[in-house]
């Protein structure tokens, strides 16, 4: 699909593995999401329902654990801000940032390779995503139309970024495989506002 790009192999394998050892360390602070035990808000779900979306029975929650870099809302900035930057930089992105964050799922048994958590835009403005993968994983990132069908999966490769267009509806999974699934997700204003 046109409007996801993915991205390989844009950052050396030290940069990669700096990055992962960085989110990964004792010292780094990562807090438990507003809505404890939710990915996403319950309003969420109620406007698939009332849209038609497909398969919400599919639809299943965890908790998650979020470091913010950068947050227009609050306009606060934290200490490792520059994560963030180092990877702008590198994909040559210069727009400017909503707002950054680190997510952290975990292992989650009781998920199964069809559940996902709820399909859902990062803002209603228009906003370009560009996420990129901490370390392998499983936990696929899914794309789906209005009606809900999957119309793109991405698989989580260390190192991989992915920038699409924000109003796109996207959701996560929970690592099944794996430990955990680290991403840094990052929303930039659309050039076009």
């Amino acid at each position: 699909m046109e409007n996801i790009v993915v991205k390989d192999n844009f950052l050396t394998d030290i940069d990669k593995d700096e990055i992962e050892k960085l989110l990964t360390s004792n010292y780094f602070p990562w807090f438990i999401t507003e809505e404890r035990n939710r990915t996403s808000p319950l309003e969420d779900i109620s406007v698939l329902n009332k849209s038609g979306f497909k398969n919400t029975s599919l639809i299943k929650e965890s908790p998650q654990f979020c470091h913010m870099f950068y947050d227009n809302v609050t306009n606060s900035m934290s200490n490792y801000h520059k994560v963030v930057d180092e990877l702008l930089l590198k994909l040559d992105v210069h727009n400017d940032i909503i707002r950054a964050k680190a997510n952290y799922l975990s292992q989650n048994n009781s998920f199964t390779k069809d559940n996902f958590h709820t399909p859902h835009i990062d803002f209603k403005v228009k906003h370009k995503v560009v996420l990129y993968y901490v370390n392998n994983s499983d936990g696929d990132t899914l794309f789906f139309d209005k009606d809900g069908n999957i119309i793109n999966r991405i698989e989580p490769k260390k190192g991989r970024c992915i920038i699409f267009d924000g109003n796109i509806l996207h959701a996560s999974q929970n690592p099944i495989n794996w430990q955990d699934r680290i991403v840094i997700n990052i929303d930039l204003q659309d050039e076009k506002n």
